[in-house]
């Protein structure tokens, strides 16, 4: 059985982050240091290297991203955003809906969760809603993460993701039937 990679929301766009690689001796597993051209300094091997897993920069990566999430945490009260590694690779941001919503609570239900009346707590979520997007896009730029729609599902859990920016990988992603986040700016679809 396989499993999705990274978890999609419906609300929000998923951005990840791909797992890091650095430059190691094929022979020895040392990182390569690109100074000395073709030669390994540890065991002499002349030849490329390649590329492995980095676990050092996913670590870095993966604090900063939190922190980051951390302090649009402060400012929301509808919802929560994290920083989730995926199944085999990469990590992503993950924000968290709450089970209740204050479109399916009456007043008094909206003032005991949020100390709010039902229509400025319906008002509230929906400007959390551009207000994480916003955040979401901009820190997204600001490290290098891609958009990605899931354009297909399997059976078996599989999943199959595309760089949002093409209008093909959009169409596919809305005839998959995936509760997901849709770009706005992919145009009517008919």
């Amino acid at each position: 059985m396989s499993a999705v990679n990274f978890a999609t929301m419906e609300n929000f766009p998923l951005y990840v982050l791909n797992s890091t690689t650095c430059p190691v001796c094929p022979s020895c597993g040392t990182p390569w240091d690109n100074d000395n051209g073709d030669t390994c300094l540890e065991c002499g091997y002349q030849g490329e290297p390649e590329e492995a897993y980095d676990p050092f920069e996913d670590a870095y990566n993966s604090r900063a991203l939190s922190a980051a999430a951390e302090t649009v945490n402060d400012e929301l009260a509808f919802f929560r955003v994290s920083v989730r590694s995926g199944y085999y690779f990469g990590m992503q941001f993950y924000v968290e809906e709450p089970e209740l919503s204050p479109a399916e609570l009456d007043n008094e239900g909206c003032r005991y969760n949020w100390d709010m009346c039902r229509s400025v707590a319906i008002r509230r979520r929906n400007a959390e809603i551009r207000k994480v997007n916003r955040w979401l896009e901009r820190t997204a730029r600001e490290y290098g993460m891609m958009k990605l729609v899931c354009v297909g599902h399997f059976s078996n859990g599989e999943c199959l993701y595309q760089k949002a920016d093409s209008r093909a990988a959009v169409l596919k992603a809305v005839s998959c039937g995936i509760p997901q986040h849709i770009p706005a700016d992919a145009g009517q679809i008919a």
